[in-house]
């Protein structure tokens, strides 16, 4: 759920994780386990990883599966390939088979709306065409939902999975359905309440009957069973255990399961949807959800996302031909599962520590990719280095682009000066001079007086549909939306008496996601502040559109999401708040 904040940030990260040194190539399986085994060993000790597994998979053989660190410390119990972890995010792909199998069925139809199968789920929406929300835009995350419902996103006893729709009824969409992916954890939630609906099973019987069971997955479920108890990891943060409780939204990500178990689903995937025998989804099924269906979505540019699978942007990893994959983190769950369906293998990693999510990604990325050239001898191809030139914009061309640009999280005003545009994040200056890509070049002065120039990555200012947006672009091929320009706020003295602490009222759980909101005024905005996990700030601009509603300004996570209020209290994302501390005057 963590975001990088800050352009600079952006910049950065890919600067450090695209710098790689040459390695020296194993030559035969065992020598591939030596090195890798050193290499995850580096890796965990680096992120303060407290235990891992993983299954290196080859079509129907598991090449290699083992434990690495500790799934209890205190009681000195090693993490094995058994060892039962919660998978987070990586849970969808099974919610997402559990759709596909019921239209195989006939009992439901994923380009019919919704309302087809559940009559009484009425999501609002402003959009003057605001077009159906269906089976499928959802499995794409295209549907428009609110990303998120924070109300029992972390409980010991969630209320029913159906309930989904009650909350969302309160809601308005933040999109209208296929314009842009935008990942959605409510919707995934919503796919739970249809499966129950349209199979007349609950939730955990049908995955557990006609999924886990067939694929003889005896070690996971969607609700941990006593038989799982044994071989479940102890969670930690910050040195010390923690329990990582339940979600409404089960489907999006309750999951738990062994790399063993999940080497299972793999082969599944590798032998056209049959597992020894079992036909669990149909050949053309599997072929369809490893698809792409968001080629016509103008802002996804070359991202591409199947039916619950992400797919290759063919950008670095073009080279390997089909992949697939997915990837989960909740707060101390963290995993990633990446196949290259083309030659038919795949990993999965998963963690039991808070700090462990990029572990999980850079451990997946590289043991397969050195197993694909150990077994095929294709080679990653070497970074191409893009050359740009500086040229000149004129003064009229710099203002048409010029403002104030939401990134999600905060604010970034771009001002004309000397050909260029500049803009300061973090008390660092950035410099955006064009080039001849029709991009523009970063340039970071830190500490204000260093100048380090960003090589390979750029950035775009692009009108789309008469909306301005700010693109980032990596190595002149993978484009992605960084920010949108927004206008200035109308902010009334009924707005400024709204200013000030809130605190959560309808929802007890000791531990939450998104807590401690401030609401506050400046330089023309106002801003929700809160905190993720109780630790990380976070931090949303809000526009009002009337007396009693405002929307979450901008593009990124939970952006186009409604605040409303009435008297004191304060309604977000299913989240009832009540003001306790009014703002200093």
């Amino acid at each position: 759920m963590k975001k990088i904040s800050c352009l600079l940030g952006v910049l950065l990260f890919v600067l450090i994780g695209n710098s790689a040194c040459s390695q020296k190539k194993s030559e035969t399986l065992d020598d591939l386990k030596a090195e890798m085994t050193k290499f995850v060993e580096k890796t965990m000790e680096k992120s303060d990883v407290v235990g891992l597994s993983l299954a290196l998979v080859d079509n129907q053989d598991i090449i290699w599966a083992e434990g690495f660190g500790y799934s209890d410390k205190a009681k000195n119990i090693k993490a094995t390939p058994q060892t039962i972890y919660g998978i987070a995010s990586i849970s969808k792909l099974f919610t997402a088979t559990a759709i596909m199998q019921l239209q195989e069925m006939g009992k439901l139809d994923i380009n019919s709306p919704i309302q087809t199968y559940i009559p009484e789920f009425k999501v609002k929406s402003r959009f003057e065409n605001p077009g159906a929300i269906t089976p499928r835009n959802i499995l794409t995350h295209h549907s428009g939902l609110p990303n998120d419902i924070f109300y029992q996103a972390f409980t010991e006893k969630p209320d029913p999975i159906s309930s989904i729709v009650e909350l969302l009824n309160k809601e308005y969409t933040c999109n209208q359905p296929n314009m842009l992916h935008s990942y959605s954890n409510a919707g995934y939630g919503l796919l739970g309440a249809l499966i129950e609906r349209t199979s007349g099973e609950d939730f955990y019987s049908y995955t557990t009957n006609h999924l886990l069971q067939p694929m003889e997955m005896k070690s996971s479920s969607f609700r941990l069973t006593p038989e799982m108890e044994k071989f479940y990891t102890k969670g930690y943060a910050d040195g010390k255990e923690f329990k990582e409780p339940l979600s409404l939204c089960v489907s999006a990500g309750s999951m738990r399961s062994s790399v063993l178990d999940m080497a299972n689903f793999m082969k599944m995937t590798f032998n056209n949807g049959t597992f020894n025998g079992k036909q669990i989804i149909k050949p053309e099924t599997l072929k369809e959800m490893q698809t792409s269906q968001n080629a016509d979505c103008k802002l996804d540019f070359n991202f591409s996302i199947g039916l619950g699978w992400q797919l290759n942007r063919n950008t670095s990893l073009g080279y390997v031909g089909g992949l697939a994959e997915h990837g989960g983190d909740e707060y101390v769950s963290h995993g990633k599962l990446r196949t290259f369906t083309d030659h038919k293998i795949g990993i999965i990693v998963l963690v039991n520590t808070k700090s462990g999510g990029s572990a999980t990604r850079t451990i997946a990325h590289r043991i397969l990719r050195e197993y694909l050239e150990l077994k095929t001898g294709i080679k990653p191809p070497k970074d191409e280095k893009v050359k740009s030139e500086s040229i000149t914009m004129n003064d009229q061309q710099l203002d048409a682009i010029a403002g104030v640009y939401s990134m999600g999280t905060e604010l970034m005003v771009f001002t004309p000066k000397k050909g260029k545009l500049e803009t300061e994040q973090n008390s660092t200056k950035l410099i955006f001079s064009p080039n001849n890509l029709g991009s523009f070049s970063v340039t970071a002065k830190l500490m204000g007086f260093f100048p380090l120039k960003i090589k390979n990555q750029f950035f775009a200012f692009k009108n789309i549909d008469k909306v301005d947006y700010l693109l980032f672009i990596e190595s002149a091929k993978d484009t992605s939306v960084a920010g949108i320009r927004i206008s200035k706020q109308v902010i009334t003295d009924l707005w400024r008496s709204r200013m000030g602490e809130y605190e959560i009222v309808n929802d007890n759980a000791p531990f939450k996601v998104i807590s401690d909101f401030v609401l506050r005024e400046k330089d023309g905005y106002i801003f929700m502040d809160s905190k993720i996990f109780q630790e990380d700030e976070s931090t949303m601009i809000i526009k009002p559109i009337s007396s009693e509603e405002a929307i979450i300004d901008g593009i990124g996570r939970n952006t186009g999401a409604t605040v409303s209020f009435n008297g004191d209290e304060m309604y977000f994302a299913g989240l009832k708040l009540k003001k306790v501390v009014a703002a200093n005057k």
